[in-house]
C-alpha cells in the first residue's frame, strides 16, 4: 500500500509540473512543427550564402574592372613617358646639333667670309697644272718639272698631336696625275733626297695623309744636306707656330718659274735651286703672314737671312699667293712678314 501511495504521488506531482509548464503529462512538441522551424533556418542560410556570394563576386568583378582599369592607366602611362622620353631625346638631339653647328660657327665666324672656305688660300694657279686633292693637303702638279707648283694645307695644333711612325710608308707613284708623276727610279742613283714637300711630321695625324705624303708628286730632288738641315729646321718653325696660335694656313714648294739647268732621271725631273714657304695666321682678330725662300745651298741654324716678304716671293715664283684676300688688307699682308 506504502508503494502503491508512492506511485500515486509521483504520477500527481509530475501532472502538476506539466500543467505548469503548460501542458500535459503526454504533450510533446509535433514533428511537423519542428521540421517547419528547420526549414525556415534552411532558407534564410541559403539567402545569407546567396548573398555573400553575390557580394564576393560584385567585389571582385569591381576589383578586375579596377585592375583593368588600372592596367591601362598604367599602359598609358608607360607609352605617354615613352613618348615624353622620345621627345626629350629628339629635343636634346636637337640641341647638341645646335651646339655642334654653333661651334663651328663660332670657330669660322672668327675668320672673315672669304676666308672660310677649304680653298681660300690656295695660290692662283697656272693654267697647265693639275690640281689633286689628298687627305690632309692640295696640290698643283707640274707636268713638265714632274713635280707640284705648291702645296697648300692647314696645320692645326691638334693634328700635331699625331703618332704614326713615318717609317711604317714607302714611296710610291701617284696614279692621281693623270699624265704620270716622277718614278722611284728618276731619283735612285740622282744623289737627291726625295724631298717631302708636306713634311711627314705634318700628317702623322691620319694614315692616308702620312701615305699620300710619301706620294711622287709631293717629292722634290734636294740634297740632303739641305733637306735634313736647313728645310727641316723651317719646317719645325711651322709647327712650333701653328702649335702655338693653334692653326696655320701653310703654302709651299719649289721655284719653277723658269727651268732649272739639272734635272734627273728618265722623265728628267727638275732640280729646283730654290724652295718656298709661306704661312698665315689669325689671332688677336688680325691676319699674320711669313714668308721664306732658301736655296738649296743655304745651310747653318739661323733662317733670319731667309725671311721676306710674300711680296718678293711672289716676284721669285710667279706665282700670286692669297688672291681671296680683299687688295686691301693683300697689301698690307704681303708687304711685311710678321709671324715669328
Amino acid at each position: 500500500m506504502a508503494k502503491d501511495s508512492f506511485h500515486n504521488r509521483y504520477n500527481a506531482d509530475a501532472s502538476a509540473f506539466n500543467k505548469g509548464r503548460g501542458g500535459s503529462a503526454n504533450h510533446r512538441p509535433s514533428a511537423s512543427k519542428s521540421r517547419g522551424g528547420r526549414s525556415f533556418l534552411g532558407k534564410f542560410t541559403w539567402v545569407i550564402v546567396v548573398v555573400v556570394f553575390v557580394a564576393i563576386a560584385w567585389y571582385f568583378n569591381k576589383g578586375k574592372g579596377t585592375v583593368q582599369s588600372t592596367s591601362i592607366t598604367i599602359a598609358e602611362q608607360v607609352e605617354q613617358g615613352s613618348n615624353t622620353l622620345k621627345q626629350e631625346f629628339n629635343e636634346l638631339k636637337e640641341v647638341s646639333n645646335s651646339q655642334r653647328e654653333t661651334v663651328s660657327k663660332s670657330y669660322s665666324g672668327n675668320l672673315p667670309e672669304w676666308a672660310t672656305t677649304s680653298d681660300w688660300f690656295y695660290p692662283e694657279t697656272p693654267t697647265t697644272a693639275e690640281i689633286i686633292t689628298k687627305t690632309g693637303f692640295t696640290l698643283a702638279y707640274n707636268e713638265a718639272a714632274e713635280q707640284a707648283w705648291w702645296v697648300a694645307y692647314q696645320l692645326t695644333s691638334d693634328e700635331l698631336k699625331g703618332t704614326l711612325d713615318r717609317d711604317n710608308f714607302d714611296f710610291d707613284e701617284d696614279v692621281e696625275v693623270s699624265t704620270g708623276s716622277a718614278s722611284l727610279r728618276d731619283y735612285k742613283g740622282s744623289g737627291y733626297d726625295r724631298g717631302h714637300l708636306v713634311p711627314a711630321a705634318d700628317v702623322k695625324w691620319n694614315a692616308k695623309a702620312m701615305q699620300a705624303s710619301f706620294l711622287m708628286s709631293n717629292v722634290s730632288p734636294q740634297k740632303h744636306s739641305f733637306n735634313a738641315g736647313i728645310w727641316e729646321r723651317l719646317e719645325s718653325r711651322f709647327r712650333g707656330w701653328a702649335k702655338r696660335d693653334g692653326s696655320l694656313y701653310i703654302v709651299t714648294g719649289p721655284l719653277l718659274k723658269e727651268k732649272p739647268n739639272n734635272t734627273i732621271g728618265i722623265n728628267q725631273v727638275w732640280v729646283p735651286n730654290s724652295y718656298y714657304k709661306v704661312a698665315l695666321t689669325f689671332k688677336k682678330n688680325r691676319w699674320h703672314a711669313a714668308a721664306f725662300i732658301l736655296d738649296q745651298q743655304a745651310s747653318g741654324k739661323n733662317l733670319e737671312p731667309y725671311f721676306l716678304t710674300i711680296d718678293e716671293v711672289e716676284r721669285q715664283t710667279g706665282l700670286d699667293f692669297f688672291p681671296a684676300i680683299p687688295d686691301e688688307l693683300e697689301e698690307e699682308l704681303e708687304s711685311e712678314s710678321e709671324l715669328g
